[in-house]
């Protein structure tokens, strides 16, 4: 007697494997995900997230670029991908790249540069015009299952620069004890205190003085 119960494809299965690892993303920009797939097998997996020991946008806010429209905080989740197989010694060549949304420019050019040969997302991208061309000139084949966008650039559930970040409340200026909801993020990403400009959140999601921080923390924060 034979089963009717009707098996994924291999595409319809990694892609449904994005989800519960796009949870573990931590921008609220596109909580993204990719997998890198060989002969059916996942050789590495990666999420969109700051790099490791800072802070993440869900928790202090993002770092806009100067549009205003990008989050300049975290590693996209194909570059974590890479930089994990990198760690590992893994090739990445000859891969199929499972992914929430078509990858920014950025990411096709090292995915290209991995020997990616195939790359399967979900969802549109709003600046996925230069990937498309360098995908076709590359002979990298790109299928997009969905044609709405993950999310909006300019909507108001992006976090928006111009909306003060609510969260964090319990947050304070050590010296003033001005709420962290009510210091205004600069466009380098830093919130100053207005009674005393010298103020930021820093990498542990707590209130410092600059003032107080050797020179080489100041540059990283």
């Amino acid at each position: 007697m034979h089963s009717r119960r009707e098996r994924p494809s291999w595409d319809t299965f990694f892609l449904q494997q994005l989800y519960p690892l796009a949870a573990r993303a931590t921008c609220d920009r596109g909580r993204s995900a990719a997998i890198f797939v060989k002969d059916h097998d996942q050789v590495a997996a990666g999420y969109v997230g700051s790099p490791p020991g800072l802070p993440h946008c869900d928790d202090v806010g993002h770092l806009w670029d100067e549009t205003g429209t990008h989050c300049l905080r975290t590693i996209h989740a194909e570059q974590n991908a890479m930089i994990r197989a990198l760690r590992h010694g893994i090739s990445l060549r000859d891969t199929t790249v499972y992914c929430t949304m078509e990858p920014c420019f950025t990411c096709a050019k090292l995915m290209v540069g991995v020997g990616v040969y195939r790359v399967v997302a979900t969802n549109a991208y709003h600046g996925a015009e230069s990937t498309r061309e360098l995908f076709a000139d590359a002979q990298v084949a790109l299928v997009v299952t969905n044609d709405e966008e993950l999310y909006d650039p300019r909507g108001d559930n992006t976090g928006r620069p111009d909306k003060i970040d609510r969260r964090n409340d319990d947050l304070v200026c050590p010296a003033h004890k001005v709420p962290f909801s009510l210091i205004e993020r600069q466009p380098n990403g830093r919130r100053l205190c207005p009674q005393g400009d010298t103020y930021v959140v820093g990498r542990s999601g707590v209130m410092v003085n600059v003032d107080e921080l050797e020179w080489g923390e100041r540059e990283n924060l």
